[in-house]
């Protein structure tokens, strides 16, 4: 996705160039050409930013949720980037409504796919479950659960093992990607691998602190959720911690 942006320049400049040698230049058929080419780019960003998004899911092994999808649609509609096709349009004299219009539709499209993605975890999760006992479905990991309308118990929520892996599984992810930039992307990475390997520690131990597991991955949030790099990375470490019961920014 950070490609795309970056090269998005180069494409602009030869649709002006493409119309002036036309004789267009001061013409509706250069501005919708710049219309059509940022409605393109800005198709282009947010499917990537969900293909990135599903790798990673998939590579962290989340599990499915009933809020898992509104997650998903909410994430790739606030974290990626479009102010620049938006000044784009608007300086060419434009459309910006048709802009959000093509946007908003696009978002429908990619909804469509999330809603398709989490029914087949749900699907997956009610597969294995199938041994014959009753199926409870629950948000987080508990210890006691009732089973009728005169029985107690004490709820304890604590980590399981699935959630454990999937935080280890988002977390090595997150790092690599955090690894792989350069300083002058994020001048304080040294410090934020720290937090992540603080991270680590803290979901290794047989009981680990919620609330300073909490502190320290909202740390993490507020240094890499606005790096285009690591925003895949980070939602799938968001989905990870709300499934053990964590919410992040």
């Amino acid at each position: 996705m950070e490609e795309h942006r970056r090269r998005f320049p180069d494409v602009i400049r030869m649709v002006e160039e493409t119309m002036s040698g036309r004789g267009l230049s001061q013409s509706s058929v250069r501005t919708n050409a710049i219309q059509d080419a940022c409605d393109h780019e800005a198709a282009l960003r947010l499917a990537d930013s969900w293909t990135d998004l599903k790798n990673v899911l998939a590579a962290v092994g989340v599990s499915f949720t009933e809020q898992l999808a509104g997650d998903l649609k909410g994430q790739i509609g606030q974290h990626v980037a479009l102010d620049d096709l938006v000044r784009i349009v608007n300086g060419a004299a434009g459309d910006d409504r048709r802009f959000h219009s093509s946007v908003e539709h696009q978002l429908r499209k990619i909804g469509s796919d999330i809603d398709l993605y989490c029914a087949n975890l749900k699907r997956a999760a009610e597969q294995q479950g199938r041994t014959g006992q009753p199926i409870y479905n629950f948000h987080g990991p508990v210890a006691a659960v009732q089973t009728g309308p005169y029985s107690t118990a004490s709820v304890v929520q604590i980590f399981g093992a699935e959630h454990r892996q999937a935080l280890t599984n988002a977390l090595d992810e997150l790092r690599a990607r955090v690894e792989a930039l350069e300083t002058t992307v994020m001048p304080q990475k040294a410090e934020v691998v720290e937090l992540i390997d603080e991270a680590r520690g803290e979901v290794r131990r047989e009981q680990p602190n919620r609330l300073r597991l909490g502190s320290v991955l909202s740390g993490i949030g507020t240094a890499v959720q606005t790096v285009a790099a690591t925003e895949a990375a980070y939602h799938a470490l968001k989905a990870a911690a709300a499934m053990a019961g964590i919410a992040l920014p």
